[in-house]
């Protein structure tokens, strides 16, 4: 049974292990690695540089359809279990199993009606996830009267469609209808029903875990957080050569003699010994086979990413890393010494894992995708972008003025109770960073031609240097057709730049929103709101978190600490 479709890359940051997936008027869940048929995976994705438990990387299932049973391409599992009957007249509320006339279709056995999915689920703080208790919830956690299946019915009343018009009765005992007014209440479910540790996408349950439940909707934004992790293809792996190497890499990998390697590789190498010799593929074989790539953390790759972005490189038709170091523009000289043209980028991003209800930065933490599995699903992405490092000399001095400062204190506290806090400390620098490179995001979206959702920032700022990456890399026509590597011409680059920066001096919820104390999710936002600075989820990789227009241009009352502001004029 096949019941939709959807592209790889939504299976790694959308659809994937654990998400919830609405599809016409099925409702699924998507399962395990385990289930997925790996005969049909896609090649293995090869990058030195991500290092995940020494789990391989691999394309997941391609195809026109994607999501049906577990023997089609992305098994799926049916979830939420719980549905009514939409006839007004019947209105019954069971599991699918015990409404539905059969198990491909979604019609009531009592009345002929379609069945639709419960809107209502069940989540705990570590990642369980079941059905609402209604049961529990119609006799208030108290033990049922009657014998056999009781009757259920969902009964919507009044023209609002508010909880306080969702009634769940029973007809066979003797309880009054409740309903599912206060059913979102952090302590809702005390005393009704504990987390199960219903891992329905994996088959398997956890024992014991007893935590409190939250009432959600199925298709809510906190019932599925994916933990993606990404790195950018550069040198010496972006090379032509390593290239090659990743595509021979099925039969490359083995342990074999080396007269018996040899031959292989010369074979390789006859029809394109114009491009790479046989020593050069067997010295990159060799680099590969022996670890050349020690396991790094995410800092240790920033920096490495950092550094080849400053640097640039020249490479042929065959690199994944092509980028060319230009002189900044006159009107920001001061403020920004060097601009890098990407004209070619490799993203390769892998899922690992996922979360309920708060997204969370810790290495490793989230719910499992599968039981034992030695893969995990990967995408590669080629596309373009423009990097900007800002001068070190001008960033120490207005890093130490005393309103960056003061603004800084403001958003420390919150910081470190969050759910992005990951140990490292908040610096003005990631702010004013971070907050360029949603300037850069909003005017080039306008200028080049982009939707916003297909540009993404990459933001670095540590000690060694402060930079932002503007890229598109995306698996459809948008990701490299040059119009993001346009902007960067000498003529166009000063005055997109200004503009970028002229644009953020002013919001139409001034000064509400300049004078704001806290913003955003758990007030990880100072002078940012919808109407200013907040991106499409795809493009921020800090889920439009730390934020604050007024370290870029200052505020009305004090123009002067922005790091821009100089550009701006009286």
């Amino acid at each position: 049974m096949i019941v939709g479709s959807v592209r790889r890359s939504q299976l790694i940051t959308t659809y994937g292990v654990g998400a919830i997936v609405a599809v016409g008027d099925e409702s699924v869940m998507v399962a395990g690695l385990d289930e997925w048929p790996v005969d049909n995976a896609g090649s293995q994705l090869l990058e030195p540089r991500m290092q995940i438990e020494g789990r391989l990387l691999r394309l997941p299932p391609g195809g026109d359809d994607f999501f049906g049973g577990r023997d089609e391409h992305i098994p799926v599992v049916r979830f939420p279990l719980w549905y009514y009957c939409a006839d007004p007249k019947c209105r019954r509320l069971d599991t699918y199993g015990q409404l539905a006339t059969d198990n491909l279709q979604n019609s009531c056995r009592h009345c002929g009606g379609s069945l639709i999915p419960s809107r209502f689920i069940a989540v705990c703080e570590e990642g369980h996830i079941e059905d609402f208790p209604y049961f529990q919830w119609v006799h208030r956690g108290k033990p049922a009267g009657g014998e056999g299946r009781h009757d259920l019915r969902l009964e919507v009343t009044g023209a609002s469609g508010s909880l306080a018009g969702i009634v769940v009765e029973c007809r066979t005992c003797d309880v009054p209808p409740r309903s599912l007014l206060g059913a979102f209440d952090r302590e809702a479910l005390v005393g009704i029903r504990s987390c199960g540790g219903r891992r329905p996408w994996l088959g398997v349950d956890d024992d014991g875990c007893g935590k409190l439940l939250r009432t959600t909707q199925r298709g809510a934004s906190n019932v599925w957080f994916p933990k993606v992790r990404s790195v950018l293809s550069i040198p010496p792996w972006s090379s032509g050569l390593q290239r090659f190497v990743s595509r021979k890499w099925e039969a490359l990998r083995y342990e074999l003699e080396e007269s018996a390697l040899r031959s292989i590789v010369e074979q390789m190498v006859a029809p394109e010994q114009i491009l790479y010799s046989a020593e050069e593929v067997l010295a990159a074989v060799a680099a590969r086979k022996g670890g050349a790539v020690a396991a790094r953390t995410e800092a240790q790759i920033r920096a490495e990413e950092y550094r080849a972005l400053c640097h640039g490189r020249s490479g042929d038709s065959e690199s994944d890393f092509v980028a060319e170091v230009r002189e900044p523009p006159r009107e920001t000289v001061e403020l920004i010494d060097l601009v890098t043209v990407a004209s070619r980028l490799r993203e390769v991003r892998a899922f690992t894992g996922f979360t309920r209800l708060k997204p969370q930065a810790e290495e490793g933490d989230g719910c499992a995708i599968a039981r034992d599995c030695d893969w995990v699903p990967a995408v590669a992405v080629h596309g373009e972008g423009v990097f900007l490092r800002l001068d070190r000399q001008a960033l120490t001095a207005w890093e130490s003025q005393a309103p960056v400062v003061s603004r800084l204190q403001r958003l420390q506290g919150r910081w470190q109770q969050s759910f992005l806090y990951d140990g490292s400390p908040l610096t003005a620098r990631f702010l004013l960073a971070h907050t360029f490179a949603h300037a850069l995001i909003d005017e080039w979206s306008l200028s080049g031609g982009y939707p916003a959702a297909s540009l993404r920032e990459r933001v670095f700022a540590d000690e060694e240097g402060v930079g932002v990456l503007v890229y598109t890399a995306a698996a459809d026509s948008a990701g490299s057709l040059g119009g993001l590597i346009a902007q960067a011409d000498p003529a166009r680059l000063g005055p997109s730049l200004l503009e970028a920066v002229r644009r953020y001096s002013w919001c139409s919820s001034d000064p509400v929103c300049a004078e704001a104390d806290s913003q955003g999710a758990e007030g990880l936002n100072l002078a940012a709101c919808h109407a200013c600075a907040l991106l499409p989820e795809t493009s921020c990789e800090n889920r439009n978190a730390l934020l604050d227009r007024a370290l870029l241009v200052g505020t009305p009352q004090d123009p002067s600490f922005g790091f821009f502001s100089r550009l701006l004029g009286d």
